[in-house]
């Protein structure tokens, strides 16, 4: 029983360094302060302590993304126009 709570901790240990940065790269991605930081750290360090999971997070969004990259892109965000941004049909 010793052993299993030993492996067991040095798996919370390793995620927990892991969920630092997922919790950066995710307060990147999306709010990009200090209360988003907050947040996300304490959803890292919840999720290390399920062996696995925390890993399992880590590689989903080791690339910096939260993969919104799916969405549809706007006229806007393709082709930005010199009038600010505005598009053409509201003026």
């Amino acid at each position: 029983m010793n052993f299993i709570v030993f492996l067991w901790s040095i798996c919370t240990v390793v995620q927990t360094y892991l969920g630092f940065g997922t919790a950066y790269r995710l307060t990147k991605a999306g709010g990009d302060n200090g209360v988003s930081l907050f947040g996300w750290m304490i959803v890292t360090n919840l999720v290390a302590m399920v062996p696995g999971l925390g890993i399992w997070m880590w590689f989903k969004y080791r690339d910096g993304t939260n993969h919104s990259d799916k969405l549809p892109r706007t006229i806007m965000q393709d082709e930005p126009n010199s009038n600010g941004g505005i598009p053409k049909d509201f003026m």
